[in-house]
């Protein structure tokens, strides 16, 4: 899908590391992409039981808010207080969608072990297919699937590269307001 052109770096199993709790841990996402700022713009985890992908790709978004930030002072630049991290959770050939918002309020509650102030609302595109046993059992393998996916990859990616997480109209098309 090119997120490596025209400003982006695609890596792979990159150890992220942030404070949880008071004490250095590491999350591995499968990748990351990071822009020519060298600030962390996407994350990706493929290949486990959902109900362990979505914490971990959460905590992967955390700690790439912590690093860029960490980056940031070491360079004397003002740090990002909020900003939205674009996720994929990918099972087989099947992928879920994420925008994973991360305040420094967050960031400083989970450095300290405590519940944030404010709630995080972590926005999860359902994806619009017809049969969605079809699609979460074959994936890209069902033809029809395939192209909603290869659609949603392209706008998904648009709003990835492009920075358009501020783009409401596109956000509330590719991520109608629903809690999780």
């Amino acid at each position: 899908m090119d997120y490596d052109e025209p400003n982006g770096v695609v890596h792979q199993r990159m150890e992220l590391h942030m404070l949880m709790c008071g004490e250095q841990v590491n999350a591995r996402p499968n990748v990351v992409v990071m822009n020519d700022d060298l600030d962390y713009t996407l994350v990706l985890q493929l290949d486990l039981p959902h109900a362990e992908a979505e914490p971990q790709l959460i905590a992967a978004a955390i700690a790439a808010h912590y690093e860029n930030n960490r980056r940031r002072r070491q360079l004397g630049f003002p740090t990002v207080v909020t900003k939205v991290y674009p996720g994929i959770v990918m099972i087989g050939s099947t992928p879920t969608f994420y925008l994973i918002p991360v305040s420094e309020a967050l960031a400083v509650a989970v450095c300290q072990g405590r519940y944030p102030s404010e709630p995080t609302v972590v926005k999860k595109l359902s994806t619009p297919v017809d049969d969605m046993r079809e699609y979460i059992e074959k994936g890209m393998e069902y033809l029809p699937n395939r192209r909603i996916i290869f659609q949603l990859l392209g706008a998904f990616k648009q709003t990835t590269m492009l920075k358009l997480c501020n783009n409401m109209s596109l956000l509330a098309m590719l991520f109608p307001q629903r809690r999780h």
